[in-house]
């Protein structure tokens, strides 16, 4: 006490009063928080009372710490529900995913099948999914070689096929793709190019970005257009984790030869957007083991039976 008094903290008669006392003094659990995150995780801060009240949810942060120590691979990890962050982390350090920007491969694929449907490409016409037809000259390779020479947007969509996606492009203008893909990304026009319809910018967006994105698109929304995308994207959720989740949507992207992967999911109330990275443990498939962390991420935080493990 007699050190708070030197230091004029507290009054003469606190002091007189309290100097008899003993106090213990516990270990603080808290994380230091950067400064520059501070503003995605407070709902308020009261700086008369030194109060911060802050949007994360404990117990997902919990799980999500846990996960982010127990992976093999260095993974990140947003979570975002009513526009603010309410779970963070990554193992290069809790800002990482607002501050790190990459090309986002074809988690980028389900606003280009929206703008392609609002834009007069039907379910029904079929687009060349074996080869790029215009005048770029590409070799535009598939991380899985498609069964058929032509697929719908649907099913374009479904396998994530790369050729039929830029096909579909070049059918309502290649400049007007651009355009919406530099309004999306809120990137200048001369920064998106051809490639960009496969996630690739100059100077790429951050995993936080890339979840808003999707809350921003796909929740709270009655554009029909939207909602066909998302049941699309439920599917995909189905289909790739093999259990099912009311309403659970899933899209997958990987860039720069697999060494960074993708994986955004939510349902109604929440999206959580996932990166792994440094893929060197001859893990070279398309989605390869990152689907099973991506499983038991989706049993943990949106079912209704919580398992909390890491497998």
């Amino acid at each position: 006490m007699k050190f708070f008094f030197k230091k004029g903290i507290i009054s003469k008669n606190v002091y007189q009063n309290n100097k008899m006392w003993t106090y213990n003094f516990e270990y603080n659990k808290l994380s230091i928080i950067p400064p520059s995150v501070i503003p995605y995780i407070t709902k308020s801060i009261n700086n008369k009372k030194s109060s911060i009240l802050t949007s994360l949810n404990f117990d997902l942060q919990n799980f999500i710490n846990y996960t982010i120590e127990k992976s093999p691979y260095p993974i990140s990890i947003v979570i975002l529900q009513d526009g603010k962050i309410i779970g963070i982390n990554s193992k290069y350090g809790i800002d990482y995913p607002l501050t790190f920007h990459s090309n986002i491969g074809s988690t980028l694929k389900p606003f280009l099948y929206t703008f392609y449907r609002e834009n007069g490409v039907s379910k029904e016409e079929t687009f060349n999914c074996i080869t790029t037809i215009n005048n770029q000259k590409w070799n535009v390779k598939e991380a899985e070689l498609p069964s058929k020479s032509v697929l719908n947007i649907q099913e374009a969509l479904l396998t994530s096929n790369n050729n039929a996606f830029i096909n579909a492009a070049n059918k309502i203008g290649m400049n007007n793709v651009l355009k919406f893909i530099a309004s999306l990304l809120n990137k200048e026009e001369s920064n998106i190019h051809p490639s960009s319809i496969l996630g690739a910018t100059s100077d790429g967006i951050s995993l936080f970005e890339l979840t808003k994105l999707y809350a921003d698109f796909f929740l709270n929304n009655d554009d029909p257009f939207k909602n066909e995308c998302k049941q699309l994207l439920c599917q995909i959720a189905k289909i790739k984790l093999g259990i099912d989740i009311n309403n659970l949507f899933l899209k997958t992207g990987t860039t720069n030869g697999n060494k960074e992967r993708f994986a955004i999911l939510g349902n109604e109330k929440i999206v959580l957007g996932i990166m792994r990275q440094e893929n060197s443990i001859n893990d070279y498939s398309k989605d390869g083991s990152f689907i099973n962390s991506i499983k038991n991420i989706a049993r943990n935080i949106f079912s209704q039976k919580k398992m909390y493990t890491w497998m």
